[in-house]
């Protein structure tokens, strides 16, 4: 997975001369993730789905006002070369499909299942715990509209439009930090920036997400509140039956080097 003595007198790093990646519009990925993702090509990106982000921002405002909110502070969809869905936005943390009862208790709006499941006959969810997955809205279903609730019932279809598949190959980003991970479920339709347990231990500090001891399986169920890249290829999607439910230690591993794969061919092309 894509991851001498000094003296008084040491030398300054010379400056870089490598452009600062961005947008057409001026989107610039934060700083201490430049590195990662200097190639993509950016400068090539389309801005998309802005009935998406309008409808993130005015979610946002209603969040501002509660005395806990969870914004998601999305800085745009844009469109890349090959058909490549990428934001940034803020990471909460999925705990859907864990079989640990401390995590599910410890984490707010947890579900036993996840929507994409191994096709077994007891049809197993992906465990948030194991396998690196994102999340992505659902439907604006009129049916779930309700006050306070995040749902305005535009019937709008994130999955639809923007032509995903669960399965779909991704890689997330955070502070210089990178895992591949799958879209594997789907969440609230006025927010985006979710994110399995497995990959907010792989990029956030050490100990995220557990709330003290990790070994105790209890989640401070609070998000990384801004900054967190997405990229979502969607050309790519990766059949978690090739493992089954019993194997999802070996999933996890070929989810990373897939997506690797497929991140540096972003950048090379």
């Amino acid at each position: 997975m894509a991851r001498k003595p000094t003296t008084a007198a040491a030398a300054a790093p010379a400056p870089s001369t490598a452009a600062t990646p961005g947008t057409p519009d001026g989107y610039v990925p934060p700083a201490l993730s430049q590195g990662l993702v200097a190639g993509v090509p950016f400068a090539a990106a389309e801005r998309v789905g802005t009935n998406y982000t309008d409808r993130f921002a005015r979610w946002d405002k209603l969040e501002s006002k509660k005395k806990f909110s969870d914004p998601s502070r999305c800085r745009g969809l844009y469109r890349l070369p090959g058909g490549v869905l990428f934001w940034e936005s803020k990471m909460a943390v999925d705990a859907d499909g864990s079989t640990t009862k401390s995590v599910l208790d410890s984490s707010s709006g947890s579900q036993v299942k996840t929507s994409y499941c191994f096709g077994d006959k007891k049809r197993t969810p992906v465990n948030a715990e194991i396998v690196p997955y994102f999340v992505v809205p659902a439907l604006d279903d009129p049916k779930r509209v309700a006050p306070g609730k995040p749902w305005e019932g535009s019937r709008d279809s994130f999955v639809d439009d923007f032509k995903l598949q669960l399965g779909n190959l991704g890689v997330v980003i955070f502070q210089g930090k990178i895992t591949g991970a799958i879209f594997a479920d789907e969440g609230p339709a006025m927010k985006i920036g979710e994110a399995s347990i497995r990959v907010h231990e792989l990029i956030r500090k050490p100990g995220s997400p557990w709330k003290g001891d990790p070994a105790k399986k209890i989640l401070l169920d609070a998000s990384e509140e801004k900054g967190v890249l997405y990229f979502v290829f969607t050309d790519t999607v990766f059949d978690i039956d090739t493992f089954g439910p019993g194997k999802q230690d070996q999933l996890a591993a070929a989810i990373q080097q897939a997506a690797m794969d497929r991140f540096a061919k972003l950048k090379s092309a």
